[in-house]
């Protein structure tokens, strides 16, 4: 199998396994593993996207995860100071002001990594492939947002139709009772 058909295929496949992975309910998302095949499959299409080659796909790549794998460890933070924020409210603690601050500090340590990040991309891809990249980050997010919310109202509305079905089998019930009871009148 030649290059292109090899890449098209790993791409479509790929397609086809993060349809499966947002369709899948919030729980399963944020476990580890489709965590790591969502990043492969947005990788991919990204790659695609922006029509890398083969050593620029590399180039671009050590240095995306390099960044990304930063970027991680301080969104970790950041949710382990959430916690502790949301233990300091419920206990009253006098250390909200350090804790917030904290966090303030970790945010801006996130927007400076991104922007680090993005410059460094920027010197090793061309000013299209950089826009292609910029564009496919902003509609890649908003895709994977939409999934989420459209998923969440199918749950809601699958819920909504078994609570009616389950209402009109019970009313059915009711009514044949009702009218067994009159019969026997």
């Amino acid at each position: 199998m030649n290059k292109p058909k090899l890449i098209s295929f790993l791409v479509v496949f790929c397609v086809l396994l993060s349809t499966n992975i947002l369709l899948a309910d919030n729980k399963n998302i944020r476990s580890p593993k489709a965590k790591e095949r969502m990043d492969m499959v947005k990788k991919m299409k990204m790659i695609e996207a922006m029509g890398l080659d083969e050593t620029k796909s590399e180039k671009f790549l050590l240095k995306f995860n390099a960044h990304n794998k930063h970027l991680e460890e301080i969104r970790k933070q950041q949710q382990n100071l959430a916690n502790r924020l949301d233990e300091s409210l419920k206990n009253n603690s006098k250390d909200l002001s350090a804790i917030t601050e904290q966090m303030l500090n970790l945010q801006d340590e996130l927007n400076r990594i991104n922007i680090e990040k993005r410059r460094e991309l920027k010197g090793i891809l061309t000013e299209t492939e950089f826009a292609k990249y910029l564009v496919f980050e902003s509609k890649f997010m908003r895709e994977v947002f939409n999934c989420f919310i459209d998923n969440n109202h199918r749950e809601i509305k699958g819920d909504k139709s078994k609570n009616q079905k389950k209402d009109r089998k019970n009313n059915a019930t009711k009514s044949r009772k009702k009218m067994d009871s009159n019969k026997g009148n």
